[in-house]
């Protein structure tokens, strides 16, 4: 529609026009993603959550907000350190080296994409993205350093605890940053492999926003998409209190997940693996068996259901698992 009249009205009307425009645009990026657990530096100071982790670009020339600080930077409000970076919180967290630890992402508009978790341990004022990019986080469900949201709608808020294994060797008893990546796949779509990613995103598709055929991010000079970024404090200890790997056991295959199908029959606590084997073993319906770590004791549910699953709810407090799937139809040996 026209802009009629004077030269001033005119003016008037059109600089408001922008003005409504860029509120509007504003809005529409509020907090697509934040840490919720550990809480982020932003909901620790008491500020709104999306304060930390949108923005992005918008309002500085850019029309794709891909251009994210490393702790968020929301360009539209006034709230002092903007961008997160020097405000220092209280560690939210303690882990061990190592661990593996869980992150919960609130999502609250949903592009899909995929999260990733980064470690800055040398500096906690300031940090450089260069820092986080060194000390990228493996899932432990996955075994990428990219996790793809498979589930979900557009507009509805969703929570997605993710696990990842912190990096052995590395420890920050002074305290530490820890990174939320959030790299959406709105507007175009990070090539992946099947096995990672899933048929849909490979194929170039998001289920969760119903986007088809999207371009390859990167494919040309348009081909850009949302970023966002949040951070926590956290504290590493430099010991760990679960093995690097699930420990061989005769006559079973282990694979560093759980299994939350079926039915466990029994859930020794403080025993070995060895002795949940023979368990089992003992057991003419048992399939296979779960061993954990969990608030300071390893715990073993035998299981007459064997069907281990890919994506691994959350389970409190556990930061070691592996799950035992029988191979063989031997009777173990009852140990005492």
């Amino acid at each position: 529609m026209a802009i009629n009249g004077p030269p001033t009205i005119r003016r008037t009307m059109l600089l408001l026009a922008a003005f409504l425009l860029a509120a509007c645009c504003t809005v529409g990026v509020d907090g697509h993603a934040f840490m919720f657990s550990p809480k982020s530096r932003m909901l620790v100071t008491g500020n709104t959550e999306y304060e930390a982790s949108a923005g992005n670009g918008v309002l500085l020339g850019s029309t794709i907000n891909d251009q994210a600080d490393v702790c968020g930077d929301p360009h539209q409000h006034s709230i002092g350190d903007k961008f997160m970076r020097t405000t220092v919180t209280e560690p939210q967290a303690t882990y061990s080296s190592g661990q593996i630890i869980t992150v919960t992402i609130r999502v609250r508009v949903n592009h899909g994409g995929w999260i990733g978790v980064r470690l800055c341990p040398s500096t906690r004022s300031n940090p450089s993205q260069s820092c986080f990019d060194a000390h990228t986080l493996v899932n432990a469900d996955t075994g990428y350093q990219r996790w793809w949201i498979l589930s979900g709608e557009t507009m509805r808020q969703e929570d997605y605890p993710t696990r990842w294994r912190l990096p052995a060797g590395v420890s920050c008893n002074g305290g530490c940053v820890l990174q939320m990546h959030y790299r959406t796949a709105n507007s175009c779509v990070d090539s992946c492999a099947i096995a990672e990613c899933g048929p849909n995103y490979a194929a170039r598709n998001n289920l969760i926003s119903k986007g088809s055929n999207l371009d390859i991010c990167g494919s040309h000079a348009t081909a850009r998409t949302e970023i966002f970024r949040d951070c926590t404090d956290i504290r590493i200890t430099g010991t760990s209190a679960e093995p690097s790997s699930c420990a061989a056991i005769s006559g079973y295959t282990a694979t560093p997940n759980l299994d939350h199908a079926g039915d466990d029959i029994q859930c020794p606590v403080g025993t070995s693996a060895a002795a949940v084997a023979n368990m089992c073993g003992q057991d003419g319906n048992c399939k296979a068996f779960n061993y954990f770590y969990r608030n300071g004791q390893w715990v073993g549910c035998v299981k007459r259901v064997a069907s281990p699953v890919s994506q691994v709810p959350s389970a409190a407090g556990i930061t070691n698992m592996c799950f035992y799937t029988k191979t063989t139809a031997t009777t173990i040996t009852l140990l005492h």
